[in-house]
């Protein structure tokens, strides 16, 4: 009885530690995959920077330094000068507005941190191990990787906004393929008659925390959406715009006079110049306006936050039910995460089609299954999760103290 007893538990030992190893090899194969992005990303955007930035500037800057000195063999230096000025400016604000070099550089570290948290592990993993050390390796691994998915950059600039709304327009390559979500491994998963949906061995918690992953998971998507949505929106109704006026109001104060035809529309001097001048200020000063009061950069900036917190509030989720005292409380984590609900969801953007602090009453809904769940079938105990709702003008907004979940 004892041989028996042992042998039958080297077995499952050794089935544990195979399972353990395969969810690693599945999670290093993901990684790798999502190294190559992120090193592909990084070279689109270093193209990107110097076609669209670098060499302009470099090209506009030399020949400015040409007709600096003796230039009769040109035509009109002087104005060649302001034109060439103001064309550099306007190249360096949009470089400087979309920061395509910060961009690649972030892509470049994220692909630099994962290339050394790969190469770490494998080195861990070519020697024989236990249980405990497989679970520690792996469980070390989702706490690395889950810090570095949280630093990467989670959106494209422009395109991404463009792509959503007409894809056969997209022309910015692999980047437009990067967000959130699209970057974790894809595991083996079977359907509920409800909708649910976990793996072979998932226990019902763990099953509706993964309703509750996905969920996060939607919604980091919205709000990166929505980032680039609004900062699309204010690039061309603010920063275009005024931009091109001030340059144009810049010229004409400087070099209207050395233009034939702007002379004979009485552009360069006179009550028709200031009248010009006069329009492009009110101009300026009417979409600066609009901007400072919609205050599209600054919606812009709280979904980015946005996005960051929900992917925080996934990730945390992943790496708590992965702990072992996870499967002896997991209503300890649910009192956790529902606190972070409540104190952050209200403070959220509900601007670009993201719902609010409206949708903790979904939640509360949810907790009350996860505490009580109901018998599904002898294997797997699914729970009867409501969908997340909408943004509906009728909903009315739940107290911030409500406990009754967690009761």
């Amino acid at each position: 009885m004892g041989t028996g007893s042992a042998e039958k538990a080297e077995k499952q030992s050794l089935g544990d530690v195979k399972k353990t190893m395969k969810k690693l090899f599945e999670s290093v194969t993901d990684a790798e995959s999502t190294e190559n992005e992120h090193r592909k990303c990084h070279d689109h955007y270093r193209i990107r920077f110097f076609w669209c930035a670098f060499l302009p500037i470099a090209l506009i800057s030399g020949f400015q330094t040409i007709i600096a000195g003796p230039s009769d063999w040109c035509w009109k230096p002087q104005l060649l000068r302001i034109v060439l000025a103001l064309l550099t400016m306007l190249i360096s604000g949009n470089a400087c507005y979309w920061q395509w070099d910060s961009v690649a550089e972030k892509h470049l570290q994220s692909a630099k941190r994962l290339s050394s948290l790969i190469a770490e592990t494998q080195h861990r993993m070519c020697k024989e191990l236990t249980v405990v050390e497989t679970q520690s390796i792996l469980q070390s691994w989702y706490e690395k990787e889950a810090a570095i998915i949280a630093d990467a950059p989670k959106e494209c600039s422009c395109c991404h906004w463009f792509t959503q709304s007409f894809p056969c327009l997209c022309f910015c390559g692999p980047a437009c393929c990067f967000a959130p979500g699209t970057q974790h491994g894809k595991c083996r998963e079977e359907t509920t008659e409800d909708g649910l949906t976990y793996d072979d061995d998932e226990t019902a918690a763990e099953t509706a925390f993964s309703k509750l992953e996905k969920w996060a998971d939607d919604k980091a998507l919205a709000h990166s959406s929505a980032n680039a949505r609004f900062k699309v929106m204010y690039f061309w109704l603010t920063f275009v715009p005024v931009a091109i006026l001030s340059s144009i109001q810049a010229f004409l104060a400087a070099a209207a006079q050395d233009i034939p035809f702007l002379v004979r529309l009485k552009l360069a001097e006179g009550e028709v110049a200031n009248v010009v001048g006069i329009v492009l200020a009110v101009a300026i000063s009417l979409i600066s306006g609009i901007a400072g009061y919609w205050k599209w950069d600054a919606t812009a900036k709280e979904h980015e936050f946005a996005c960051k917190y929900w992917i925080d509030f996934k990730l945390e989720s992943q790496r708590e039910r992965r702990r072992d005292s996870f499967n002896d409380d997991p209503g300890r984590l649910l009192g956790h995460l529902w606190k972070k609900l409540i104190l952050n969801l209200r403070d959220q953007p509900s601007d670009g089609g993201v719902c609010g602090y409206a949708e903790t009453h979904t939640f509360e809904k949810w907790a009350e299954s996860v505490l009580q769940p109901s018998s599904h079938s002898l294997k797997h105990t699914a729970l009867i999760t409501p969908p997340i709702q909408c943004c509906l003008d009728d909903v009315t907004p739940p107290i911030c103290n409500r406990t009754t979940a967690l009761v």
